[in-house]
């Protein structure tokens, strides 16, 4: 089937449901767990009201609804995907000339420049998906269900992106993290921080966090049943499955999550055009598998609470190598598990809080690479890292003014067990102690919303203390158009990882004790507008970075590889918004980033390799009753792959992605699927040098979900 009739057959159906009309049945609830009477539904012709048990059953021909109360936020959806259960959060009504309004429901990890997307319906998505719809992301790695996801933010590199997973740090040893061991099934929220935010979770933010929040049933009067199950499949052997099930109730509520992974990614490719070379070849030693599984159990009695979370998961991926050289990874593999646990409770009691984390995360891997065709390549060895924390936040809020105070400690173990050469193993223990402090106060002046903060946090490590900061500030001013000024500045620092420290695997690489700690300091200023359905923001990030680490090639002892400290760095970054609604039924995005980086302590100061000079993606989605179709147009462009820029730069890059899904509520049941083509254009470019990329390639999906009992459906 060619594209141009798959594009069609997508258009037609989207037409063929225009003109139906779409009952809705919801029941709406406040954020304490009690249903809302008298709630206005509306498409701008109509209007109905939530009865004394908050339901609401309305019909439309209108492709959107709004739905308010006074004193509650106001909230739209698409007619055809109104959930069965909305929660709708407490807005103080404005009385002038002042109003106080405060965010104590919030966790000690809110920034002024947050920004946060709910995970209403994961089908098809991969965490860079959701992340590249809130910011503008750079990924090395190849856009493949099962392969390795790291990201980094605002021309950072990707270990300095510090991703958490509710409240605690997954990738605090100094590493990237690989975003497709998230299960997004179990997750329902993603939050965002930019620019030195280490007061907030500590080494390796220097770029800023992402923050992953798993689902949390919402306490039912009556028992409540929930589950369900989803398919995927597409190109190069991609086949995925998975299900849930779950029970709430008013005391207690637990979820179930397991899914499988399976892909050969055996793609086909061509070289770049500059290699000379016009063969296919074909991308092989490439399978993935993954199993993961994770229960969810929280409850809340009076003013007492608690959720508990386990998470284990299992992969094995061979190991294709750089296509300069396939031999030496030939037949290799990384297989391993991680154990995740995560435990929360939660006092809350006039205008006290209190949170407590305990958690535990051990992580095994096995690499190897025994059957190498040159021996000077073999290698297997066994990594274990374990890190065991305890996390301590208490708030006080009065009016306007909250205040923070945590403490934490963190014991970390790191062991490297050559199996072939038993005399190079190594291990080392680290104890992590922090403490901090954060003052932010929320006023309301007769309409115009002003929000400050200031946090303060010391980690002490064995070897040095180091202090951090952050300062915010917002005036949020609503006039004939809504006007946003904010701006933050504060430092951070990234300990060097394990790996760099003290390596000893192989032939080619060796680890460097010496490394020192990287440390940053820099702002970020914004300004953003916004009238009806049309949004705009600019922002101007900039960073100094002392001591980055880098690896490069020595001579001194033969032709290995070493990480150094190389001195002084320094990103500056603009970053820009657009989102528009020109109708209800259509929604236009543009994210763009145009970065500066260089290297201060090289003459002529080059930039950094790796490092996109622009990254710019379009987004269009068109919405009918239960249809959406979409299409995502990324810009990526040029990346110099040497520290002195001597040789030309990777060429810019545009691909092409686009997909339709579809969802219907029958009773309890609720069915959902999606159809998408990535790189539609077919493509051929390098993200990374010999690394190839695949071309174009679909998946395919079907979900089916239910909620039985209680007096709600599935979560909101």
């Amino acid at each position: 089937m060619g594209i141009r009739t798959v594009i069609l057959i997508l258009i037609l159906s989207v037409l063929a449901v225009i003109n139906h009309a779409i009952s809705i049945r919801t029941q709406i609830w406040d954020e304490n767990g009690r249903t809302l009477p008298d709630v206005i539904i509306t498409d701008g012709y109509r209007h109905g009201r939530s009865d004394e048990q908050g339901n609401i059953h309305f019909e439309t021909k209108a492709p959107w609804v709004s739905i308010s109360k006074i004193g509650y936020e106001k909230v739209d959806y698409p007619a055809s995907q109104v959930p069965p259960k909305i929660v709708l959060k407490a807005q103080p009504v404005e009385l002038p000339p002042i109003s106080v309004t405060g965010r104590f429901e919030h966790d000690f990890v809110s920034a002024a420049d947050m920004s946060g997307l709910r995970i209403d319906d994961f089908s098809g998505s991969r965490a860079t998906d959701l992340i590249a719809s809130m910011t503008t992301p750079f990924s090395a790695d190849t856009p493949l269900v099962g392969e390795r996801q790291t990201v980094g933010l605002i021309g950072n590199h990707n270990r300095h992106t510090l991703v958490m997973l509710d409240g605690v740090p997954l990738n605090s040893s100094g590493e990237a993290f690989d975003l497709s061991r998230i299960d997004l099934q179990s997750i329902e929220r993603i939050e965002i921080i930019k620019n030195n935010a280490t007061v907030y979770g500590g080494t390796g933010a220097i770029g800023g966090i992402i923050h992953f929040f798993s689902r949390q049933g919402i306490p039912d009067e009556h028992m409540q049943i929930t589950g369900g199950i989803f398919n995927e499949a597409g190109s190069f052997g991609m086949w995925k499955r998975g299900g849930q099930t779950g029970m709430r109730s008013r005391l207690l509520s637990w979820q179930v999550f397991w899914q499988q992974v399976n892909a050969a990614n055996d793609f086909k490719y061509r070289l770049p055009v500059e290699s000379g070379v016009d063969d296919e070849f074909r991308r092989e030693n490439n399978t993935r598998i993954q199993r993961a599984f994770a229960i969810n159990i929280g409850g809340q009695s009076g003013i007492f609470g608690y959720n508990l979370r386990v998470r284990h998961d299992q992969f094995r991926r061979q190991l294709p190598g750089p296509t300069n050289f396939t031999d030496i990874y030939r037949h290799a593999f990384l297989s391993g598990s991680t154990l995740h646990q995560n435990l929360q409770l939660r006092q809350e009691s006039g205008r006290w809080k209190n949170q407590m984390i305990l958690w535990q995360i051990k992580d095994d891997t096995l690499y190897d690479n025994t059957r190498a065709p040159t021996p000077v390549n073999i290698a297997r060895y066994r990594q274990a890292h374990q890190s065991n924390g305890l996390k301590n936040n208490l708030s006080f809020q009065h009016g306007w003014w909250r205040q923070d105070v945590f403490a934490e400690t963190n014991h970390r173990r790191y062991q490297n067990k050559n199996l072939l050469s038993p005399d190079t193993s190594f291990g080392k223990d680290l104890r992590h102690y922090a403490a901090g402090t954060k003052s932010a106060m929320d006023l309301d002046m007769g309409g115009i919303v002003i929000n400050l903060a200031a946090t303060l946090r010391y980690d002490h490590t064995p070897d040095k203390g180091y202090l951090t900061h952050r300062q915010e500030g917002a005036i949020l001013y609503p006039w004939l158009i809504d006007l946003e000024w904010g701006a933050t500045r504060g430092s951070s620092f990234s300990l060097p990882s394990f790996y760099d420290l003290y390596w000893k695997g192989d032939t080619q690489t060796v680890g460097n004790p010496e490394l020192r700690p990287e440390r940053a300091e820099g702002f970020q200023i914004w300004m953003a507008v916004q009238h009806e359905r049309t949004r705009a923001k600019v922002t101007y990030h900039h960073n100094t970075l002392r001591d980055l680490i880098q690896w490069r090639q020595s001579y001194l002892f033969g032709p290995v590889w070493k990480p150094l400290n190389l001195g002084r760095a320094e990103i500056n970054n603009w970053e820009m918004e657009l989102n528009l609604q020109p109708v209800r039924w259509i929604n236009l995005s543009m994210l763009t980033t145009f970065t500066e980086s260089r290297n201060l302590v090289l003459d002529g100061q080059p930039r950094l390799i790796y490092t996109p000079d622009r990254i710019l993606t379009l987004n269009s989605e068109f919405i009918w009753r239960n249809w959406r179709w979409w299409q995502k147009v990324t810009h990526t462009g040029k990346q110099w792959t040497t520290p002195d820029n001597l040789i030309d730069p990777l060429e810019p890059w545009t691909v092409i992605d686009s997909g339709i899904t579809w969802q219907r509520q029958f009773g309890d049941l609720r069915v959902s699927s999606f159809f998408r083509i990535n790189n539609l254009t077919d493509h051929t470019y390098q993200i990374y040098h010999y690394v190839p990329q695949p071309g174009r390639n679909w998946s395919a999906g079907l979900s089916v979900e239910y909620s039985v009992g209680g007096n709600a459906g599935r979560h909101p």
